[in-house]
């Protein structure tokens, strides 16, 4: 009887041995928590700069509509002035406050969850935040005055960028709530 059960084990042993190496379980289009961190975190400094450059378009844009011969500062060109420092406390409270609102841990069996949740925070990070900061001419010109692109305003800068970040949050808060309370 021992021996009869031993040759099954390995006939069935045996067939496992032979799956290749490249086969996928449902937990392979899953991201945990930490690695979705570590995602965010991996794409801050690109999402940064182009937010700096999305602001800085607009600046030029909206300056060439008001002053058509004014020149734009040079400063706003300049690559190496450039500082992304004071944007990391922020950004970082922006990706934790996504992660706690609009992260979804649960893994879908029909869908990879993966590439999921990673499209969802590109599309808030531009159709969101992006279009935020783009919209409205202060936040724009907090942006630039934080990348040290344009000088400070001699007056007590009104806006800081902790407190638009701290704003977005808030904003996806209240539609995460609306959107529970319409499926709940």
């Amino acid at each position: 009887m021992n021996l009869l059960a031993s040759n099954q084990f390995m006939a069935v042993h045996g067939t496992f041995v032979g799956l290749p190496a490249q086969q996928l379980h449902v937990s392979d289009h899953s991201i945990s928590h930490d690695e979705f961190a570590f995602h965010q975190k991996r794409s801050a400094e690109a999402d940064l700069k182009e937010l700096i450059w999305l602001c800085r378009d607009r600046y030029v844009y909206v300056l060439a509509l008001i002053k058509p011969h004014a020149l734009p500062p040079e400063s706003l060109f300049d690559r190496s002035a450039l500082d992304l420092a004071n944007f990391h406390l922020a950004w970082s409270r922006l990706c934790a406050g996504y992660r706690e609102i609009a992260f979804d841990q649960q893994i879908d069996l029909f869908e990879a969850q993966r590439g999921r949740e990673i499209q969802k925070w590109v599309e808030f990070v531009d159709r969101k935040c992006f279009a935020r900061f783009k919209r409205d001419p202060e936040w724009t010109r907090c942006v630039l005055e934080t990348a040290n692109l344009l000088e400070d305003r001699p007056i007590e800068r009104e806006l800081d960028l902790a407190h638009l970040i701290d704003d977005i949050i808030e904003d996806l808060k209240e539609r995460n709530d609306c959107g529970q309370r319409e499926n709940g």
